[in-house]
């Protein structure tokens, strides 16, 4: 049996302006992140918005699409997920397949459904049924906390 060997951190970058990348012994690539399986660990967790998003858009890979994402609870059906937009980052549309939270932290996104326009400041939260087909545009630069809770 091989025991669990704890990643190793690894400045691949001189620059401190980037994030030091983790390198994972067991598989021959490198990770910007902790895996998963040591990110959803443990049965209580506080989870710092701020430090979170600041890491999130320290990143040295570019965002998809004008913004990047990491989930930061995987339980059971239940995910909350973090979004760092750019200005004009979007999400095309999609539904869900359960009931979803859209809570702006920083900035505002505009969402699209098939019937309204919703314009979602900071300290706001939209609130969408299961499988409301929307799409997610960044009004400006924008911190987003989505949480998705499908239906049982």
């Amino acid at each position: 049996m091989i025991a669990a060997v704890p990643p190793i951190v690894v400045d691949l970058d001189s620059s401190a302006a980037r994030p030091a990348k983790i390198h994972d012994p067991l598989t021959p690539k490198f990770r910007l992140r902790q895996p998963p399986v040591e990110r959803f660990a443990g049965a209580e967790r506080r989870i710092d918005l701020t430090a979170s998003f600041l890491a999130l858009r320290a990143e040295a890979h570019d965002g998809a699409d004008g913004h990047r994402q990491i989930a930061v609870l995987r339980r059971g059906p239940l995910r909350i997920v973090l979004f760092a937009f750019d200005p004009g980052g979007r999400l095309a549309a999609h539904g869900a397949p359960g009931f979803l939270t859209i809570h702006a932290i920083r900035g505002a996104v505009q969402v699209r459904t098939p019937t309204d326009r919703h314009e979602v400041s900071a300290g706001q939260v939209l609130i969408l049924d299961p499988d409301v087909v929307h799409d997610v545009e960044a009004v400006e630069e924008a911190d987003v906390v989505l949480t998705l809770a499908p239906v049982t």
